[in-house]
């Protein structure tokens, strides 16, 4: 019997092997840094003054009117959680 011939040429087999061989290669290449660049973050800006540190104003305050009544708890009816 005969062997049965390759339906691709051999050295169209090679080139693909050496393809993905360089493919891999330069992947790990630019994963790797070599050249090892590291971006610089930009100097932060100047905030302005926040306003919590910020001086009290000259101007009259608000203001509040609380409730005279103190409050209480509402009352809860005991027999909606019984299921009677």
């Amino acid at each position: 019997m005969t062997k049965p011939t390759p339906s691709s040429r051999s050295s169209s087999k090679w080139f693909w092997i050496l393809t993905l061989l360089a493919l891999f290669i330069l992947a790990i290449a630019w994963f790797a840094n070599p050249l090892g660049k590291v971006e610089q973050a930009p100097p932060p800006e100047t905030a302005a003054q926040s306003t919590e540190w910020a001086p009290a104003p000259d101007g009259p305050a608000v203001d509040v009117k609380l409730p005279e009544t103190p409050m209480k708890n509402p009352i809860v009816n005991q027999t909606e959680g019984t299921g009677n």
